[in-house]
């Protein structure tokens, strides 16, 4: 990959910086109007699966990405900003221009993979990182682990990318190569090719930096910026680019990932959902068989001023609830009108040790389960008394 952002030499550093970030993103954001892609070796077909090449606009340009969530593609801000070079922000919603995702297709002349539709952009306040939301998920990709141990000098990590290679502008597949961390801060990393093949070049911004090891592969950074040496059209000399650290940003992430969330009951293995069918106000809430792409399973947790989060059903834009009337044992979840100032509607996230969290009504102060003598499908969603070494009122998000 290249280091130069695809921009020219004999720029400030931070106009260096804002350019290096955007090739990273667009995989070819590199260089502005046309991103570039990695200049290592081409990744083997039906690996790296979870890489995605970002579609932006009618040809204005091309970055990388990785699937880190079945809704959502993390990649780089800078791949999505009017003027990359000048670092100008990108604002949430919905993309200014048509944007798809090319995702689980290492060689682009297969029909392996899906191509979707990004509704939905995320930026990270502060560093350049961004979530791009798909119309639909992708359910038969597994997603990326983000690694939540900051990577350190000296450590070699691959990094994937479509963009521009040293013979080809426009290579029709993904291509790897493997970087030493030449410098570790607080946000972003340097990072150097270990042979003079491996280069971060236009349209390889935001693709992944993965940390390899013990068979297992996890995300430790997004290219951002290349002085792009050896990538094709370019006669830099200077080696080198950076990434956008990812460790340190769970939060985000699962703030982001929320929007689209399923509730998994651990015990029953089986997911929340208010029918399709009774989407009015008190539809009671039950489980079924998880299937992220029917939206009446997919939920919105979205907090509350003072703590908390309403839990908002996507495809009734209603929220889950336990009626204030009905605060004692076994009283059913049902859903309503969404008003996060009563507190029956109000539910707090408590994470519960060995993975997942209990879901507690701020009202009556009792856990949302599906009790384990019910585990089939269609078996009601109820609240009872709290108590986390009951697998019933486990929920993985």
């Amino acid at each position: 990959m290249d280091r130069r952002r695809l921009r020219r030499a004999g720029r400030s550093r931070p106009t260096w910086a804002a350019a290096l970030l955007a090739v990273v993103v667009a995989a070819g954001f590199l260089t502005g109007p046309k991103t570039s892609a990695l200049a290592g070796t081409p990744a083997p077909a039906g690996s790296h699966e979870f890489a995605a090449k970002m579609n932006i606009g009618d040809g204005l340009r091309s970055c990388s990405g990785t699937l880190v969530d079945r809704f959502w593609v993390l990649t780089a801000a800078s791949c999505f900003s009017s003027d990359p070079a000048q670092g100008t922000p990108v604002p949430p919603g919905a993309p200014a221009h048509k944007t798809t995702a090319v995702i689980g297709r290492s060689d682009l002349t297969s029909t392996a993979g899906h191509v979707v539709d990004v509704t939905e952009l995320a930026p990270h306040p502060d560093r350049d990182l961004l979530m791009a939301r798909l119309a639909q998920p992708v359910t038969d990709i597994e997603p990326l682990a983000v690694s939540r141990t900051a990577p350190v000098q000296g450590e070699t990590l691959r990094v994937a990318g479509y963009g521009r290679t040293r013979t080809d502008w426009v290579p029709d597949r993904l291509h790897t190569g493997t970087f030493d961390v030449t410098s570790a801060g607080a946000a972003v990393l340097g990072i150097d090719g270990t042979t003079p093949a491996s280069a971060v070049c236009k349209g390889d911004t935001g693709g992944p930096a993965i940390r390899e090891r013990d068979g297992r592969q996890e995300l430790a950074a997004v290219s951002s910026t290349s002085w792009q040496a050896g990538c094709l059209g370019s006669d830099e000399t200077r080696t080198g680019a950076t990434a956008s650290r990812v460790d340190d940003v769970g939060p985000w992430i699962q703030k982001t990932r929320f929007k689209t969330a399923q509730i998994r009951n651990k015990h029953s293995d089986r997911c929340l959902v208010v029918w399709a069918q009774t989407p009015g106000n008190n539809a009671t809430a039950a489980q079924y068989d998880c299937r992220p792409d029917f939206a009446d399973q997919v939920w919105s947790l979205e907090p509350v001023q003072g703590g908390g989060h309403q839990i908002r059903n996507n495809f009734s834009n209603r929220c889950l609830l336990v009626s204030w009337r009905t605060p004692e044992n076994g009283a059913p979840v049902t859903q309503y009108d969404c008003d996060a100032q009563y507190a029956d509607q109000v539910w707090s996230l408590e994470p519960v040790q060995g993975g997942g969290y209990q879901i507690r009504n701020k009202h009556s102060n009792r856990c949302l389960l599906v009790s384990w003598r019910t585990p089939e499908n269609m078996a009601p969603a109820v609240q009872y008394d709290c108590d986390a070494q009951y697998a019933d009122q486990i929920w993985m998000i």
